[in-house]
């Protein structure tokens, strides 16, 4: 049979084909036709209203009662503390529940499904795949497609491997659970299993339930690249299909969500499927635009260029308005052209953190996102080793000039042995031949004992004492309890929890390394002696850099390093009594919180910066955050210039180099 010759699109008229699949018995051949039709985007007027904002709901309720939204943008109504009893749909105060109704009925009907044969929207047969053009045009549109049409069908595959225990025993734990935006998970209004929310309690599945989850994640469509966006825009009436079975996409997304939180974490064998999964059904039109590139990293594709573009439907559009696809560019530039264009954008050098291949013929600068980016995960923990500063770079050619406050040299770099099947006793091990007692009894430059420090980079700060809202991570001292009790236990004797799961992943990849003063942290494998650690302005974390023969450097990685994540390099240590936390805010971001144990309060500004005279001529100015501002952000504007910058002027390099922290360009090849 000869292949279809596609007509050209009329991008006059917004053309897009459509596809009608002919109705007939399920073992008949395939009928279809293809149709050319005008794609009509609806006009401000004809776009629901505007909701009120959080804040002011929360203006109209009841005293102790909060809201949020859940992933599909619906309000939930709860009492913090009381989930189990007080989760609603409807606003406490009757004068306000019209008002906050379900607004279902609002749903966008530009794409309907007809009564006859199912008219369908197919990327893989609606664009000419073989037409560059043509696919760098219509995947800036695919956004579109996806957001207006009636409901979007996730296609599985056909029934096997017990799917349909699989599909029916994940409706049931959805249907149980909600999750919200701000990262609460509580059970579902009028739910007949009240406790299933709770991270530390168990789902009662049996082993049959159990293995027939994990076939049904396995699947492909849960590692594939484009499907990101057609399961983040998709409708709320979409659903997921897999053979004749059929669940709704947000109750599968909740099932799926609470797995992932729970403390005991999944069976053995599912976590790596379970992260999949997990990337497919968290918001992420909320998440930060590095987040997302780092995802797309292990996503599959068969193009490596659309690991940018097919993550660009859900970025921030004014970011996405500085990056055209265009499959004629080669695969670095179109990746150098991302990573110059988000730290324009952003004024941050925060991609510098995906960095760390070194190759000839591959600036290492430039985030070599065509394969999964085997680097620590430091982007969870509201991190800001340089404070809120801004990126200060100049691009020439395959070369990058960055602003850096050295911090020291790599003394040793030490890989922790994993054996066969890799297991808490190998940290044990570890530490025992390093002297547990001898590590505990001595102190760290950075306050604390030797042992935490050890403990802080070996986990890279993933512990709960990191964060303010309850995580999957175990405490510091229930950490050290653990080890405590299970030094002498069989390999194989304990299950993993997520806290070893966690610190596993760093260490297949990652050495510990000895500073320059005494410093303890965490590298790539592939930092050696001699390599230097630097705090890069703009960039949240140290990085690992080698000095060349030309007295540039190449970036090896980010890295963690107890005592200085904070920004101690620049601003010194925190005040007595205070300690920083990662909190969850309103929109789903971690950002760090100072507390203050001697008056037991907290706040979101920095308190070694209050005894800190602004430079001249700057002025804090009011603003309200967007996608297009980088996490971590304040803004200032310069009186006399009229400059308004989205950092703070303490932090620039004059203001540090005046209270003598060296600074000093540097050239990244």
């Amino acid at each position: 049979m000869l292949p279809y010759q596609y007509r050209p699109l009329d991008t006059t008229t917004n053309e897009l084909r459509l596809v009608t699949l002919l109705p007939d018995l399920v073992d008949k051949p395939l009928r279809l036709n293809i149709t050319h039709t005008q794609f009509k985007l609806l006009q401000p007027t004809e776009r629901p209203p505007p909701r009120q904002g959080l804040d002011e709901i929360r203006r109209t309720l009841p005293e102790g009662w909060d809201v949020d939204e859940a992933l599909e943008g619906r309000l939930l109504f709860f009492r913090p503390g009381k989930l189990e009893s007080s989760v609603s749909w409807q606003h406490p105060d009757p004068l306000y529940a019209k008002e906050f109704a379900d607004d279902a009925g609002n749903a966008l009907r530009c794409l309907r499904l007809p009564d006859g044969p199912r008219t369908l929207w197919i990327d893989a047969i609606c664009i000419n795949q073989t037409d560059l053009g043509e696919r760098s045009a219509q995947v800036g549109r695919m956004c579109d497609v996806y957001s207006l049409a009636s409901r979007v069908i996730i296609w599985l595959g056909p029934a096997a491997d017990d799917s349909t225990l699989a599909v029916t025993s994940l409706g049931r734990l959805g249907a149980q659970v909600e999750y919200l935006r701000g990262g609460l998970m509580c059970p579902s209004p009028g739910c007949t299993q009240p406790n299933w929310y709770k991270s530390d309690y168990e789902i009662p599945f049996d082993l049959a339930t159990w293995e027939s989850i994990h076939r049904l994640i396995s699947r492909p469509w849960f590692t594939r690249l484009w499907i990101i966006q057609e399961a983040q825009l998709a409708s709320e009436k979409s659903v997921v299909q897999c053979g004749g079975d059929q669940v709704p996409w947000p109750v599968l997304r909740r099932a799926i969500i609470c797995l992932f939180l729970k403390k005991s974490g999944p069976p053995t064998g599912m976590v790596r499927q379970l992260r999949y999964a997990m990337d497919c059904t968290q918001f992420l039109r909320g998440m930060s635009v590095d987040r997302l590139l780092q995802m797309s990293s292990f996503r599959a594709c068969s193009d490596p260029r659309d690991k940018i573009y097919g993550m660009l439907s859900v970025m921030p559009p004014n970011f996405t308005a500085r990056i055209r696809a265009d499959y004629s560019l080669s695969v670095e530039a179109v990746y150098s052209d991302v990573f110059l264009s988000y730290t324009r954008h952003f004024k941050r050098l925060t991609l510098l953190q995906q960095c760390s291949r070194i190759d000839a013929a591959w600036p290492s600068w430039v985030p070599f996102w065509k394969e999964p980016l085997n680097v620590m995960n430091t982007t969870d923990r509201a991190f800001r080793a340089s404070g809120l500063s801004s990126a200060h770079f100049q691009q020439r050619g395959s070369t990058l000039q960055v602003v850096n406050a050295r911090f020291g040299d790599v003394l040793t770099a030490e890989e922790v042995h994993l054996g066969p099947d890799p297991s808490l006793q190998d940290i044990i091990n570890y530490l025992s031949q390093m002297g547990i007692e001898r590590l505990d009894s001595s102190r760290y430059v950075a306050g604390g004992s030797v042992y935490d420090a050890y403990l802080q980079s070996l986990s890279a700060a993933a512990l709960q004492d990191r964060f303010e809202q309850p995580s999957v991570y175990s405490t510091l001292q229930e950490w050290k309890d653990e080890i405590a009790e299970l030094r002498n236990a069989p390999r194989g004797a304990v299950k993993l929890s997520r806290q070893t799961i966690a610190v596993l992943g760093n260490l297949r990849t990652h050495s510990v390394v000895t500073l320059e003063g005494g410093y303890v942290g965490l590298a790539k494998r592939a930092v050696q002696a001699g390599d230097r650690i630097a705090i890069i302005l703009g960039c949240a974390v140290p990085m690992a850099l080698r000095p060349t023969s030309t007295g540039a450097f190449q970036v090896l990685g980010p890295c963690f390093v107890h005592g200085i994540m904070d920004g101690e390099a620049l601003l010194g240590p925190l005040p007595s009594g205070w300690t920083v936390k990662a909190s969850y805010g309103e929109d789903g971001l971690l950002r760090p919180v100072y507390h203050n144990s001697h008056t037991d309060t907290a706040c979101v500004d920095d308190p070694r910066l209050d005894s800190r005279a602004l430079p001249s001529h700057w002025e804090p100015i009011e603003w309200t955050r967007t996608r297009d501002d980088p996490i971590a952000c304040t803004k200032y504007r310069n009186g006399t210039t009229g400059e308004e910058i989205n950092c703070d002027p303490r932090l620039l390099p004059d203001a540090l180099s005046a209270r003598g922290v060296r600074c000093e360009a540097i050239d990244l090849i």
